[in-house]
């Protein structure tokens, strides 16, 4: 627990919990100030203060065809000498209210050189408007199926095993009432369909396990109603031909969603080469999720045809769970630190969007879902989770969640910009002159916040907005705006000489128009939060430590008339000789790489290994992180 005291001039700042501690053991590693964990006291004017990245220029527009206003769920990250972006393609108008896809989703690929410029490379896979000169990496697969009378309908499902059985049934899965004579192998042919009708398929494994698919609806249009269907997928190899030419099909029962997914570079050390790229997608019914394999990131196949989990499942273990509809980035990553991949993805428990989190050794088998917890943090609605180990400290996991507010119709609501677009959305039912009326898509606002993690489960989230909405202006402040891409890189600095920074991605211009962009945006290199004290002075004094190497540097950032001092202590408390704050050198500028000295040296050997204690005493500045190293 952080204790706080009035000054760092009263003898009562040094002064330790009669208590033992157990010393903390940080070799030689990275700590961040994003939490209080290794914080023992602070003193003075100190206290922690999130900060906020500063925009960029547009880095794309999802202005194709293919693409349109409502993109988002981008993942990034750099590989090697090139920067990679994964996003959702979509795209809605709105009609007395009513939201109206376009086209199906789509997920698509961009590249850089720099993090700054991006393209759109033709891959060559998907099938758009009778041309693959696109950047479409994939498409849906359709589960559902919207037919006239007398058409008979083709439905496949695939499933990796030996020696399956399949029976097909009529009804809703687990219902085994109907089963469809001599209906038993992967692909079932309706025959001619007068009225609507559920299909499903029972799988039985060699060791006698059934597995029930989900659930296949085939509406039967009325007379008057002959819908054309695209093909969804160029995979599907849509027979329209077969069943003399009166049938539909193949349909897949266990279909993928192509837009609500996440895609990384898996950096685990033993991971196979055909499986270096992951992608993590929902199922066609958004009750499950899937997993994906890749060996360049383009071209990829099924780790398995089953759901890697269901809602049913978790419902199961969190009774409470109101829903898991996984209609958001749900996302997984390898952790190096516990030597297992995680899993976290949406769930809506207690009346209020959330996250829970699971772990897996092989990426397709997980276990041990949990809901996260947020120690003295709001009860916001969370949509996405953005989590991900920082990659200069892997011990800590960051996420940048997007928070969901709906104020609902009010004065401020109708003084936001583009009020015709938000009133459009609305529809003609809701009033929006009336005080508190709402429906989401039209009053709700999105924004992003921070959080971070050492075990994956609890974390410190900051109530204040990490990513506002900003300055108002066409593009902004509304639902769908601030979900900041999976993911962050480090780019060139535009200053020169400067070191490099980190840039972040964010949507803006959803719903609105034909096309919504992404922005880019920078900060520091770790510079999400920081010990920041006035001039008159502030510090902390550290939780015992023990480290390796024999320097320590720092990054800070602080006035002219600023500085940073540190001592280190034994670890009751005592002041070191020769490593007092008189003995401190002060640190003043701004680097992400400062090293400190005593004296006018540096050399820390004889302390290393042994347990102290760190002063920090900041003055008209910002700390944001520290380490020990060997020197060079």
């Amino acid at each position: 627990m952080m204790k706080t005291i009035s000054s760092i001039i009263l003898s009562a700042c040094l002064v330790i919990s009669s208590f033992a501690q157990d010393p903390v053991d940080i070799g030689s590693r990275l700590e961040l100030f994003v939490d209080d964990y290794l914080i023992d006291e602070m003193s003075g004017d100190a206290k922690m203060i999130l900060h906020h990245p500063t925009p960029q220029k547009v880095a794309i527009v999802h202005d194709e065809l293919w693409e349109g206003n409502s993109s988002n769920y981008h993942s990034v990250f750099k590989d090697g000498d090139r920067y990679r972006l994964y996003y959702m393609a979509d795209n809605y108008t709105i009609i007395d209210g009513k939201l109206t896809m376009s086209h199906p989703l789509y997920y698509c690929y961009a590249e850089s050189n720099d993090g700054i410029h991006w393209r759109k490379p033709e891959l060559g896979l998907i099938e758009f408007n009778g041309s693959k000169k696109n950047n479409i990496m994939w498409a849906n697969y359709q589960t559902d199926w919207e037919v006239p009378p007398g058409r008979a309908v083709i439905i496949t499902i695939n499933y990796d095993g030996d020696d399956l059985k399949y029976q097909w049934y009529i009804g809703k899965p687990g219902d085994t009432s109907k089963p469809i004579a001599a209906a038993t192998s992967n692909t079932l042919n309706t025959g001619p369909l007068n009225q609507s009708t559920n299909f499903w398929v029972q799988i039985t494994t060699n060791t006698g396990v059934h597995i029930n698919s989900d659930t296949s609806i085939i509406t039967v249009a009325t007379p008057s109603v002959t819908p054309a269907h695209e093909d969804l997928d160029s995979t599907a190899n849509k027979d329209t031909q077969g069943l003399n030419g009166n049938s539909i099909g193949p349909i897949f029962l266990n279909a993928v969603d192509a837009g609500h997914s996440a895609v990384f570079k898996d950096t685990n050390p033993e991971v196979p080469p055909d499986a270096l790229y992951k992608g993590v997608r929902v199922s066609g019914d958004f009750e499950g999720l899937r997993v994906f394999k890749s060996a360049d990131g383009i071209h990829w196949t099924t780790m398995t045809h089953k759901k890697i989990i269901s809602e049913n499942e978790m419902k199961i273990f969190e009774p409470s769970v109101k829903s898991i509809y996984f209609d958001s980035q749900n996302l997984a990553f390898w952790d190096s630190t516990s030597d297992l991949y995680r899993l976290y993805f949406r769930s809506w428990p207690d009346d209020r969007r959330n996250i829970m989190t699971m772990t897996s050794s092989d990426f397709i088998n997980w276990v041990n879902p949990v809901r996260l917890k947020y120690p003295g943090a709001r009860p916001d609605h969370l949509y996405t989770s953005q989590i991900k180990p920082y990659y200069r400290a892997p011990h800590i996991l960051i996420g940048f969640p997007t928070r969901f507010i709906n104020h609902g119709w009010t004065d401020s609501t109708r003084a936001l910009p583009e009020l015709l677009e938000r009133r459009q959305r609305a529809g003609p039912h809701v009033d929006t002159e009336n005080e508190g009326s709402e429906r989401h898509y039209s009053s709700a606002i999105t924004e992003a916040v921070f959080m971070s993690s050492r075990d994956g489960q609890t974390f410190k989230r900051w109530d204040e907005a990490f990513l506002r909405p900003g300055i108002e202006r066409k593009d902004s402040w509304a639902y769908g705006n601030q979900y900041i891409a999976w993911q962050l890189v480090e780019t060139k600095s535009s200053f020169e000489g400067a070191p490099n920074e980190l840039s972040l991605y964010a949507t803006e211009g959803y719903w609105t128009g034909t096309s919504n962009q992404l922005r880019r945006y920078t900060i520091r290199i770790d510079g999400f939060v920081s010990i920041n004290a006035p001039l008159s002075g502030g510090g902390l004094v550290t939780k015992p430590l023990i480290f390796d190497g024999d320097e320590m540097v720092i990054n800070f950032s602080s006035s002219a008339a600023g500085g940073v001092q540190v001592e280190i202590q034994d670890d009751s408390g005592k002041p070191i000789e020769g490593f007092t704050l008189s003995d401190s050198s002060p640190v003043f500028g701004d680097s992400i790489n400062r090293k400190v000295s005593w004296k006018g040296s540096s050399n820390l050997a004889k302390l290393a290994g042994q347990p102290v204690r760190l002063r920090f005493l900041c003055k008209d500045a910002d700390l944001y992180s520290f380490r020990f190293r060997p020197s060079p």
